[in-house]
């Protein structure tokens, strides 16, 4: 188990390592990000534990077992069902590891049901993934990202996903759903043509779901371009424990919904960051070697 200071301390000494925000001035780390409550780095490889001991950095083409946070709360992704665990691509994107997901059964959990409660409570919180979906140009298929819980029903939760499926006239689409409990939607943003399928992108996703604009409850940028959001749902924002722990790679109800998918980085923080947003997309897609719009 990484100590809390440790986990700090890792994550300030990538900073130190010269991720520039963008020009001239001081380097940038996600540590320096307020309200940080998960980080996630597959280019780091001692927080990429294999399944055959969990304390021992894996190798490319091994099976994960644990992906350690970073941010110092512990809240490390882990999967110990073999068959379930993701590969490391060590040389995946600009020279530096991402995980692979299969799309049949990988997935990870992080947490607890109420870890993550800020996701869907009306907490303004960030979400920030580097993550490319699919294989293909035209995967007409459906993935999650991330989720505690929004599908339907009486599930209470926060979901983030991508969508091309052509049978529901979606089109690369970036979809985000928290929903209440019975009462259904909170947020239910479908944006079709923002998601660049078979290619890595960097996801802003900024919610805060009891915003008395609707429209604001949900604003979202992709590889740096205009923010985008048309949220519509007005119900309230339950304060309830999620339906699940953080699934990452996972939609809770069905496996057909599972499709292949890569991470490199995931950032989640019960905080806008509005001052630090571009610090961070800077950081990341230098990091990454990714073009901003």
């Amino acid at each position: 188990m990484i100590a809390r200071s440790v986990g700090r301390s890792v994550g300030r000494s990538i900073g130190a390592g010269g991720f520039a925000t963008g020009g001239a001035g001081p380097t940038f780390s996600p540590s320096d990000l307020t309200g940080l409550e998960l980080w996630l780095d597959a280019s780091d490889s001692s927080t990429v534990l294999n399944s055959i001991s969990p304390d021992t950095p894996a190798t490319d083409g091994q099976a994960i077992r644990r992906w350690l946070d970073k941010s110092g709360n512990d809240r490390h992704a882990e999967q110990t069902t073999g068959a379930n665990q993701p590969l490391l691509d060590a040389d995946g994107l600009n020279s530096k590891g991402v995980l692979t997901f299969d799309g049949i059964n990988d997935f990870f959990t992080s947490g607890t049901t109420s870890t993550y409660n800020f996701l869907h409570n009306g907490t303004e919180s960030l979400v920030v993934l580097v993550a490319k979906a699919g294989t293909t140009d035209n995967p007409d298929n459906f993935c999650t990202y991330l989720d505690t819980g929004a599908v339907t029903g009486s599930t209470v939760g926060f979901r983030c996903a991508y969508d091309d499926r052509s049978a529901f006239s979606r089109n690369n689409q970036l979809q985000i759903q928290i929903r209440n409990g019975v009462s259904g939607d909170v947020v239910l943003e479908l944006n079709n043509d923002k998601v660049t399928p078979n290619v890595f992108n960097i996801i802003e996703m900024k919610v805060d779901a009891d915003n008395a604009t609707l429209a604001s409850r949900s604003q979202s940028i992709v590889n740096g371009g205009a923010e985008f959001g048309s949220n519509a749902a007005s119900l309230a924002a339950s304060t309830a424990d999620a339906g699940f722990p953080l699934h990452i790679a996972r939609w809770t109800y069905t496996t057909v919904a599972y499709m292949p998918i890569e991470f490199a980085e995931i950032i989640i923080c019960s905080d806008p960051n509005a001052a630090n947003r571009e610090n961070l997309r800077n950081y990341l897609a230098s990091k990454w070697g990714i073009t901003l719009a």
